[in-house]
């Protein structure tokens, strides 16, 4: 009988097992079955890569679009001369570049320049502090 009680001591006030206090499997921890299966496809591994290899010989589409889109970034890198405001308007007026990639620019010019700001007020504020214990240390 005592072994369907709830050790309500392992819960929190919501009723929900406290942290550091559940008896199942620890964080992270890999079940058996999961374990095995990845081993299976681990072992796997050669053999794809051959057959990969095959389709990209035989000219697949499949295979040369799964390998490109693993293989190059996310983005498209894009060369300006100067990377000023005026250079990505005329790209996106161009459809050089698309809005979204002109946003995301323009979001990171915002933040460099945001960033060059607060190094000169910086450099300002060690000036200031530095003329002013200067001149407490003369007395004027």
């Amino acid at each position: 009988m005592t072994d369907n009680v709830l050790n309500l001591s392992d819960r929190d006030h919501k009723g929900r097992f406290a942290a550091g206090k559940a008896k199942g499997r620890p964080v992270g921890a890999v079940g058996k079955v999961s374990r095995d299966l990845l081993k299976q496809v681990k072992a796997l591994g050669p053999r794809a890569i051959d057959k990969l290899t095959e389709a990209l010989d035989a000219n697949q589409e499949w295979a040369v679009k799964l390998v490109l889109q693993h293989c190059l970034p996310k983005g498209r890198a894009l060369e300006f001369e100067e990377m000023t405001v005026d250079d990505l308007v005329a790209a996106a007026k161009s459809s050089d570049i698309s809005l979204e990639e002109f946003r995301v620019a323009v979001d990171a010019m915002a933040k460099v320049h945001d960033i060059q700001e607060l190094e000169l007020l910086r450099e300002r504020i060690d000036q200031l502090e530095t003329m002013l214990n200067g001149k407490a240390r003369t007395g004027t």
